[in-house]
């Protein structure tokens, strides 16, 4: 005997009134590389919601905000003298800068879905990290951010914020 499945059939209308309802995020990017080196990174993070869900989403962040840690370079990076130097230097350079957040990442303790990061944003610059967190935590947070700097020969840090939260998700 076959299990069958009663199909329905829903309006679209309905399926977008659902949508908006609950909320929806669509994200997507592209990267443009070279001889494995990224060179353009594009992200795109869309929210599709009700008005009222919106506003309903902003409560429940509630005394959250985020905190951006620059991790710059201790050292200055050495100017590579042909075109394969550089996209070798920018392979390294990236993947060490990525090792070097993980490590940061694993320190902070915090929950990786509340943590965005960018890495070698500009020159200079191992990586950008976004840390949500609660406003109560604020002095543990900085104090957990001077320590991996103490221990890190490799770069330096700085924290700015609190500021409004974006996204963590993405």
């Amino acid at each position: 005997m076959k299990n069958e499945v009663e199909r329905t059939d829903i309006p679209l209308v309905q399926i977008v009134d659902r949508l908006l309802e609950k909320g929806v995020v669509v994200a997507g990017g592209a990267t443009i590389a070279v001889a494995g080196v990224d060179l353009i990174e594009l992200r795109l993070n869309v929210l599709l919601a009700a008005t009222d869900t919106f506003a309903q989403s902003l409560l429940d962040i509630g005394d959250r905000a985020e905190f951006v840690v620059t991790l710059a370079w201790r050292a200055s990076r050495p100017v590579p003298e042909t075109g394969q130097e550089y996209m070798d230097a920018k392979r390294a350079e990236r993947q060490e800068a990525e090792r070097i957040v993980d490590r940061f990442i694993a320190e902070l303790g915090i929950e990786r879905a509340l943590i965005r990061e960018r890495i070698c944003p500009r020159p200079g610059v191992a990586a950008t990290v976004a840390v949500m967190s609660t406003l109560d935590k604020e002095h543990d947070l900085r104090r957990r951010v001077d320590m991996f700097e103490r221990n890190a020969n490799e770069v330096t840090t700085e924290v700015s914020g609190p500021v409004a939260p974006r996204s963590s998700t993405s």
